[in-house]
């Protein structure tokens, strides 16, 4: 399985171009997303919506969803 690498924290892109780019990714798909601060979620994506994505992270102790917003 392939990593989709969403560059979140690029403050140069539209938040319009990473969403369209988040839409094309499918439900199920592992990606590895970078925001601020350089921190990197990795994980399974759930759902997308026109402002965030959500992420299920991947770790050896069950977390809770996060929510990346494309600001």
């Amino acid at each position: 399985m392939r990593l989709a690498a969403l560059p979140l924290m690029v403050s140069a892109a539209d938040p319009g171009v990473i969403g369209d780019f988040a839409r094309q990714i499918p439900i199920g798909s592992r990606i590895k997303a970078t925001v601020s601060g350089n921190h990197v979620i990795r994980g399974t994506l759930l759902k997308r919506t026109d402002l965030a994505i959500v992420i299920q992270p991947r770790a050896r102790i069950a977390e809770p969803p996060v929510e990346v917003a494309f600001a």
